[in-house]
């Protein structure tokens, strides 16, 4: 009888644990921030490779004007940041707005956007690039210059690709409502990016993504208010060819698109409302033989939350997603994965002060680590955890 019940002991939890994900997760551990001696902290930005962590954030140190953010950065040994500082020699460029980072293999990306001194709706874009994993940059150049409808600053995006040749895809959003894309081979250091215009984007989705499709070449995502489209660029020559529309519905800024290490593009969006044609809001998409096809995936076990009001997504080696969300409220950061072809049920990662407002966050998967950061003006917080399969 023992052996019997014994037996039907071992099957029932074979059952189980076929039946339920595995949340064997680690907890969040609270790391150390760079030192930013108490000032404004601004669209920080997490990148990992060649062994280590850099973060790249706009910052008003002690000599510097609240309104004239600089373009700074700093890597983790480990156990501490090393000293923030310009990733190039020269005059540093203040008033930044907005920043992206990416990596191609040993090489660094790096776009941003800034304000110009004549009026605070005219605006540059610039880049610059690292040949040796982080260490060093070239002096910024400009990849276009315009004058917006309002101060606040509009997207950029940018994406690498390894191989023979690192290239990068720069991408920011200008006057009209455009959406533009240029490919930079940062080999040929006068081949300034040929930007393309994609499309336009809507009034509040002032987003644009961009991955590595796996053949050279790269995707582009944006909203144009009513649909997510995308457009594919062609390897080595930047042209675009035709957009097409993803998903029809809107989704406000509540869209990633994620690459592994320049490859299997895939896009995480979040629909502001049940779509017409049924299904969960959250949905995942992946780019393979030059379409985009849909994953199924079923919702947490608790059931869908509330449209958050932004988030940012990565994925590990095993193509799971770790989304990071933003409440409505402004109030937390929660995270979610995939597991097992369900989202897990959301988590708190970090308690925000809602008056404050949220001025950056992001993520970034290193060797078997997730980390993610938070900016509220001059407060910052990271944490990390092992990422388990």
């Amino acid at each position: 009888m023992k052996t019997l019940l014994r037996a039907w002991t071992l099957i029932l939890a074979f059952a189980m644990a076929l039946t339920w994900p595995a949340r064997a997760e680690s907890p969040w551990e609270t790391m150390p921030t760079p030192e930013t001696s108490g000032g404004l902290v601004l669209a920080p930005r997490l990148e990992s490779g060649a062994g280590r962590l850099q973060m790249a954030w706009g910052w008003t140190n002690p000599s510097s004007k609240i309104l004239d953010p600089e373009f700074t950065y700093s890597s983790f040994n480990g156990s501490s940041w090393t000293r923030p500082k310009a990733p190039y020699f020269g005059n540093n460029l203040g008033r930044l707005r907005k920043l992206d980072m990416a990596r191609a293999r040993q090489a660094v990306g790096v776009v941003y956007q800034r304000t110009l001194d004549q009026d605070d709706r005219a605006f540059e874009v610039l880049y610059a690039v690292s040949g040796d994993g982080g260490w060093s940059y070239t002096r910024p150049a400009v990849a276009d210059s315009y004058v917006h409808e309002e101060s606040r600053g509009t997207a950029v995006a940018m994406a690498g690709i390894g191989g023979r040749r690192p290239t990068f895809a720069l991408g920011w959003l200008t006057e009209g409502r455009s959406v533009r894309v240029g490919v930079l081979d940062p080999s040929n250091n006068s081949d300034r990016p040929r930007a393309n215009t994609l499309g336009t984007h809507g009034p509040r989705s002032e987003r644009l993504e961009l991955a590595g499709d796996d053949e050279g070449g790269f995707v582009a995502v944006w909203s144009d208010g009513s649909s997510l489209q995308s457009c594919r660029l062609r390897p080595i020559v930047g042209t675009a060819e035709s957009s097409e529309s993803v998903f029809s519905g809107s989704v406000g800024r509540n869209f990633a698109l994620t690459d592994w290490q320049g490859r299997r593009p895939t896009l995480v969006f979040e629909a502001d409302r049940v779509p017409a044609a049924g299904g969960p809001r959250r949905q995942v998409m992946r780019w393979a033989e030059r379409r985009w096809q849909k994953v199924d995936l079923t919702p947490p076990p608790s059931g869908e939350a509330e449209a958050p009001s932004t988030l940012e997504a990565v994925q590990d080696q095993d193509g799971e997603i770790h989304v990071l969300a933003l409440t409505r409220a402004g109030d937390r950061l929660e995270y979610s994965r995939t597991l097992k072809g369900r989202w897990t049920d959301p988590e708190t990662v970090f308690s925000l002060n809602s008056s404050l407002g949220v001025t950056g966050f992001d993520l970034a998967i290193l060797k078997g680590s997730l980390f993610a950061v938070v900016a509220q003006g001059p407060h910052l917080q990271m944490a990390r955890r092992a990422v388990k399969p």
